[in-house]
């Protein structure tokens, strides 16, 4: 999910500049909230879990979109699924582009064969295939979907969001420093504090903080994903590990707070609009890192690592760089 709502930024992007260019989106229904609504852009959804399941699923999705007659079709994933999609267009007058993740050099950074330095993030790789297709793009362009905020808690407290998990364990902080942190700022602060997450394990876990702490919040598979995007559109500030979660909020405008494990923003992933409020241990402690592009580990070593860059984030330090901006507000 963080793939695509990364791709916001480049698809709007396109949009402003490109006053002829129409867009069709091909992406499951429930994502097409990420990019607003736009006279010129358009979607078809997919249906992975029925008619578009497996190869002849995906055979008859291509199909479909060879019906339009496209002049460009944009591969942003370049995956088996997208593979098998655009050869539909072999022999067709659509001409086809994909994308270049950079897949060698991320992977050469996390052998260590290659120095560790800041990569072309993925926004911008989204971005070049556009410019393949003659489209004109900006390359300082920010997007921000403006959507209605939504109070959970009807008072005037500041509101802080946290998303303490990600989709690889060695990307989330532990429930007991999230719960230090609440603690800490609890201390301080008169707030709200709201806790987002998806799936069973993340809402129980999420619910024995609730249970723990006055004025906190959680937000886990109680609502709708534009209501629960309103939700989050109400906080002061938000905390994410490097996850979907970050991404929702970057492109919502919040500030936002991200921490990094075995992962490191120079891979590509950063928050796009938050890229200085990546919160992970300096390369002169820790130079192991990082030991993943995306979160899975295969080694005793890399998983040593992590631990460590957990035991070096603490509550007491990103504490304080969330105090800087309560306080300034």
């Amino acid at each position: 999910m963080g793939d695509v709502i990364m791709m916001v930024q480049a698809v709007r992007n396109v949009l402003e500049q490109n006053p002829e260019v129409e867009i069709t989106l091909v992406t499951r229904p429930s994502f097409n909230v990420f990019f607003g609504i736009h006279p010129r852009l358009h979607f078809h959804n997919v249906d992975l879990k029925g008619k578009h399941k497996g190869l002849l699923g995906l055979r008859k999705l291509g199909n479909e979109l060879k019906k339009q007659e496209f002049d460009f079709f944009l591969d942003l994933h370049d995956v088996l699924r997208s593979k098998i999609i655009r050869k539909t267009f072999l022999f067709t007058k659509t001409k086809v582009f994909k994308i270049d993740k950079g897949r060698k050099e991320k992977d050469d950074i996390i052998l260590k064969k290659s120095p560790l330095r800041p990569l072309k993030h993925n926004i911008e790789r989204y971005g070049d295939v556009f410019k393949i297709a003659n489209c004109s793009y900006s390359e300082n362009g920010v997007f921000h979907l403006e959507l209605p905020a939504q109070k959970l808690v009807e008072n005037s407290k500041k509101t802080i969001g946290i998303a303490p998990f990600a989709a690889h364990e060695t990307k989330s902080w532990g429930i007991d420093a999230v719960s230090e942190l609440i603690l800490l700022i609890q201390q301080k602060y008169d707030c709200n504090i709201l806790l987002f997450g998806g799936g069973k394990l993340e809402a129980d876990a999420i619910q024995e903080m609730v249970n723990k702490f006055n004025n906190v919040h959680s937000v886990v598979g109680k609502y709708a994903l534009e209501e629960e995007m309103k939700i989050m559109a109400s906080c002061d500030i938000f905390l994410a590990m490097d996850s979907s979660n970050m991404h929702l909020a970057d492109l919502l405008g919040l500030k936002v707070y991200s921490l990094w494990f075995a992962t490191h923003p120079y891979l590509g992933f950063a928050p796009w609009n938050n890229q200085e409020n990546c919160i992970q241990p300096s390369q002169e402690k820790l130079s192991c890192r990082p030991v993943s592009v995306y979160g899975k580990i295969k080694t005793k070593a890399q998983a040593d690592c992590v631990a460590e860059a957990k035991k070096l984030i603490t509550p007491t330090l990103v504490f304080q760089k969330l105090s800087s901006h309560l306080e300034s507000k």
